[in-house]
């Protein structure tokens, strides 16, 4: 009887319990779904409101710019003044646009991961189907590509058709140039069209267009236009990161030779036009930056050295080490930092050591451990079982190494500086070097100093984020457009008389001026100011208005 009722009041209160855990499992299922839902809809919309504030205030913004960037943007700028200065100061100064190029590559493909990685949280939080989700990222695409339009055209439109008037009144001879590449120019293909008329960059012939260093901004505007397709690709066909990262060192390597094949098939070991303007043999300088970009966004938390030996390991098929990446330094809020693996690595250290409890010795059932062929108690195996070596179920080697110093960052990106500024001296753009890889491995400094300019505890970031260094980068793009007509203004083709050291300074003061004129009319941010918005649209329309009517009408300059 006794034994009766004691089973009858334990089904009893299994049959009351288990509806009750079940209720209880549910409610904690729900309540973990929902909270996982709110706290990713939180994301979703702190991400929105992000994009919505960085598409109202642009990218050049004080408060979200990092000064250090800003100093190898003045570095690269200055570079090329200097080049383009009549006698040149700088005979590698050329090189400038390399630079430019590594830092287009980074922050290109920052803005693309960070469409892609709001693509794929929207797709995990709401569900999105396939079809919605490739509509969504074509969206997001032109998105992109509408913000960089929005960035770049309205400066060019505005050097454009201020140097036509300014042209026709003190030197008409330059006009049917800038005739002839207006709508290359304004279209963003004129690197195409110079290669079409074999036009080298480094060999004068005749008069030089007033607007020639506008192949720049084509060859930017392809790369923006083709890189985020390719990138996506990769994101999506490609799981690992790594192998994302050798995916893209091989078209820079790609790069490098095709620029060897062209120079040896059209100008026998030189630097033709095709080699010098076309997308595919500059692309290795961008991928440089690229490259930077995908390391910061994936493998940031992780030691230098640590990562590329990983790397190693990976290529030599080493898979019984696995290497801790240890923390490196913090990087300051303009470079990208990735996921933080701690948590994870933590948890999965612990669930490791609680396994290796679960299944010691002494934690083994006496009905399971008498199942078991084995005897634990003087270590010897059963006939029939194989015996395997003594570290076959160790745990893999543990690696750690340690993140560089700070002195150690600040070595290499002072190196890399003192590198470039050489090349920037001594360096001919007519000489074979570049044609042998010498534009790959000087976007490689290029990028060591990105690198170091990305931390806040090196020498290196310091020097480059001096306040006048900082001031002439935020301007960079409209001292870009404004030296080069200047520059043919004061020192024409046909010019007989020696340049003085005054007259360079006069040039380059007023470089200044007008690039500060054009950076308030085009670049500068605007926020609630309606008279300042109808000024900049009436401007625009007017610029329209002068460059079609440059393209249209027939220009006698006699």
């Amino acid at each position: 009887m006794n034994t009766s009722t004691a089973s009858q009041a334990g089904q009893s209160f299994k049959t009351k319990k288990v509806p009750a855990e079940k209720n209880a499992s549910k409610t904690t299922s729900t309540n973990l779904s929902a909270n996982a839902n709110n706290t990713v809809e939180k994301t979703i919309n702190s991400a929105k409101a992000e994009n919505k504030q960085s598409s109202t205030l642009p990218t050049n913004t004080v408060s979200k710019r990092n000064k250090a960037i800003d100093g190898l943007r003045a570095l690269a700028i200055i570079g090329i003044v200097c080049f383009h200065m009549r006698p040149s100061l700088l005979m590698g100064g050329f090189l400038g646009v390399t630079l430019f190029l590594v830092l287009a590559g980074y922050f290109c493909t920052r803005s693309v991961l960070r469409y892609l990685n709001a693509d794929e949280n929207a797709k995990n939080a709401k569900n999105i189907e396939d079809n919605n989700k490739n509509t969504q990222g074509i969206r997001h695409y032109w998105e992109y590509l509408l913000k960089r339009v929005k960035r770049i055209w309205p400066p060019t439109l505005g050097i454009i058709a201020i140097t036509a008037p300014i042209m026709w009144l003190f030197s008409p001879s330059l006009l049917p140039k800038l005739q002839a590449d207006a709508l290359s120019g304004s279209g963003f293909f004129s690197n195409i069209m110079y290669v079409a008329r074999k036009l080298s960059y480094f060999e004068q012939s005749g008069l030089p267009s007033p607007i020639k260093h506008l192949w720049y901004l084509g060859l930017l505007m392809q790369a923006f236009v083709i890189w985020p397709i390719i990138l996506a690709a990769l994101i999506k066909f490609v799981r690992s990161k790594l192998i994302r990262m050798y995916i893209t060192a091989g078209l820079a390597i790609l790069s490098s030779i095709l620029t060897f094949t062209f120079a040896y098939l059209f100008n026998n070991y030189t630097t033709p036009a095709r080699v010098y303007y076309s997308l595919d043999t500059r692309a290795s300088e961008f991928l440089m930056g690229a490259m930077l970009a995908m390391y910061g966004a994936w493998f940031a938390k992780h030691s230098f050295h640590a990562w590329l030996i990983h790397a190693l390991h990976l290529l030599m098929g080493k898979k019984n080490i696995s290497v801790s990446l240890a923390s490196s330094v913090k990087l300051d809020s303009n470079a990208d930092s990735s996921v933080d693996n701690s948590a994870l690595t933590k948890k999965s250290d612990k669930a490791y050591a609680n396994n290796e409890k679960v299944f010691a010795e002494d934690g083994i059932p006496a009905d399971l451990r008498e199942g078991l062929q084995i005897d634990l108690s003087d270590n010897s195996v059963a006939p029939d079982i194989q015996e395997l070596p003594n570290n076959a179920f160790n745990k893999p080697k543990t690696v750690f190494y340690n993140p560089l110093h700070a002195w150690q960052r600040s070595c290499i990106g002072l190196l890399a500086t003192i590198v470039l500024c050489c090349c920037f001296v001594y360096a001919e753009g007519t000489s074979s070097v570049f044609v042998f890889g010498g534009y790959t491995i000087t976007a490689a400094a290029c990028t060591l100093i990105l690198w170091s300019c990305t931390q806040t505890d090196n020498i290196c970031s310091r020097i480059f984020a001096w306040a006048p260094l900082a001031y002439i980068g935020r301007r960079s793009f409209a001292i870009y457009l404004v030296h080069f007509p200047v520059l043919e203004l004061f020192n024409p083709a046909n010019r007989t008389t020696a340049v003085s050291t005054g007259e360079q300074v006069l040039q380059a003061l007023v470089i200044v001026v007008l690039a500060e004129c054009l950076y308030q009319l085009f670049e500068k941010p605007i926020q609630d100011q309606q008279l300042f918005k109808l000024i900049r649209s009436v401007s625009l329309t007017l610029c329209c208005i002068i460059i079609v009517s440059l393209i249209i009408l027939p220009v006698n300059w006699q």
